[in-house]
């Protein structure tokens, strides 16, 4: 899988928009209007025809290169049509260009990614999955 790696002018912003809505998780914090808003010159991963996507939230600071979590952005990481499997969640992790020299994110409940080179901590966080029908969500409480 080829992944490439695209500044914020060369992100077809429609095509974005149109893979996060049909993503498997696709969550409103990766939309491209919101990150236009959190992270000004964001940037991104992509493979395919936005097949698979994952926003860069870049920063600089004192000339260094560094990603971030933007406030108001609880997760991001690695969206996609079907559940990224952990080697595609690596494989994105790993093309993160290595300008980026200190990195912070928070990548989101369906990403799985193991070796690498990463140090990983898992954060608490209650979620409630609604690609459930109603009944059974209902049936829980």
């Amino acid at each position: 899988m080829e992944i490439r790696h695209l500044h914020h002018s060369g992100i077809e912003k429609e095509k974005w928009d149109l893979s996060i809505t049909s993503a498997f998780n696709g969550i409103a914090y990766a939309y491209s209007w919101y990150l236009d808003i959190m992270c000004q010159g964001w940037e991104a991963l992509v493979a395919g025809d936005y097949e698979i996507v994952m926003p860069l939230t870049a920063g600089v600071k004192y000339g260094f290169h560094y990603l971030y979590q933007p406030f108001f952005v609880q997760q991001l990481g690695v969206f996609s049509f079907g559940k990224p499997d952990t080697m595609t969640v690596g494989e994105f992790l790993r093309s993160i260009p290595p300008k980026y020299r200190f990195i912070e994110i928070n990548i989101n409940f369906f990403n799985k990614a193991e070796g690498g080179g990463f140090s990983y901590s898992v954060n608490k966080n209650f979620l409630l999955d609604l690609k459930r029908p109603y009944e059974k969500i209902a049936g829980k409480y």
